[in-house]
């Protein structure tokens, strides 16, 4: 149990609301709910009279326990035994301020960014269309109009998506640190981060498991369409079918992501524990070259092919590549 949970359960066995215990530690009603919601700690000369009403010890209400509340006989206040400086004197401590700031605005950015994902793919949608539809010469398309059309709304929509890159990536720019850096959690914070993601775990789950599923069924209409001898114009529309499918896959895999690889960043697990953040640090120039070539090449193929209907099969392969080429950079860097 947590200091929060704590509080609020003395609270209540002790029969006062949210009000009366603020009145009595001469604070607002709303300190209190940030208390008990984990968004905010007390300072220790609230935790000193919190201890002396609640008659526990300072040190029960400062170390998590798993244990349920139960009565002291006589208020015993001791602070002899509180570390409140950091573990490591290179990592950075972390706030509960801090933390919930972190985690809010990574939650409202990562809607934001997985919608200009789905931009992007969708974006060679209304040209593959426009395209078909001047190949029949439907509704008086020509291919010039196709083209200019089709590709100047492709462009803006490449650019809108940027744009959210750039400018949502910029408020992101102050938490770069925590991909790199060690980190040192305060007192709190670790035990309602973790609180917090196993609540969204089903959500993630769910979500990846959608996008999975989208990415699998995704060439179906166009199979379907392929097998019966409709027309080389549904076939082609049947395109658009297939990357709206891949743009939602993309938008669950992108929000959900973030959200979920926020905690990770904060609780230190998975691809951001120590060792693979120094790993990261060493090869961040190279991944991130890796992922440059892979959009150049891309672009490329998309262009001068012009089959975008097939060349989006890059990215879940490059995917896929990128674990055997990270394994490969971390063992030459280990053995160097």
């Amino acid at each position: 149990m947590i200091l929060a949970d704590k509080i609020m359960s003395l609270r209540k066995q002790n029969g006062w609301s949210q009000e009366e215990l603020a009145e009595q530690l001469n604070v607002s009603r709303q300190s209190v709910s940030k208390w008990e919601s984990g968004t905010s700690i007390p300072d220790i000369e609230k935790i000193i009279k919190m201890s002396q009403l609640f008659y526990v010890s300072t040190d029960y209400l400062l170390k998590d326990s798993k244990d349920d509340i139960v009565d002291l006989p006589s208020p015993v206040v001791s602070t002899e035994n509180i570390d409140y400086s950091s573990q490591d004197g290179d990592s950075k401590p972390i706030s509960m301020e801090f933390a919930t700031e972190f985690l809010e605005d990574t939650k409202d950015i990562s809607k934001k960014f997985a919608l200009a994902v789905s931009t992007c793919v969708m974006a060679p949608a209304l040209l593959i269309i426009l395209g078909a539809l001047s190949e029949e010469n439907v509704f008086g398309i020509t291919e010039a109009i196709a083209g200019g059309v089709g590709i100047t709304v492709m462009f803006l929509m490449i650019a809108a998506a940027v744009v959210i890159f750039i400018m949502d990536g910029m408020k992101l720019s102050k938490y770069e640190f925590l991909e790199k850096e060690q980190i040192n959690l305060l007192y709190g914070v670790e035990a309602v981060v973790k609180r917090k993601k196993e609540t969204y775990d089903p959500t993630f789950r769910i979500c990846i498991t959608t996008g999975v599923v989208l990415c699998i069924i995704c060439p179906i209409p166009l199979l379907i369409s392929s097998f019966a001898g409709v027309s080389d114009m549904v076939i082609t529309l049947m395109v658009p079918v297939l990357l709206a499918f891949v743009s939602i896959a993309c938008y669950f895999f992108v929000s959900s992501g973030m959200i979920y690889s926020s905690y990770q960043k904060l609780l230190q697990i998975d691809e951001y524990d120590p060792v693979e953040k120094k790993n990261m640090k060493r090869f961040d120039k190279v991944y991130g070259a890796f992922w440059c070539i892979i959009t150049a090449i891309y672009l490329a193929i998309s262009f001068i092919t012009g089959r975008w209907d097939m060349t989006w099969i890059i990215w879940p392969v490059t995917g896929v590549l990128f674990v055997p080429f990270k394994l490969i950079c971390e063992a030459i860097g280990n053995k160097k």
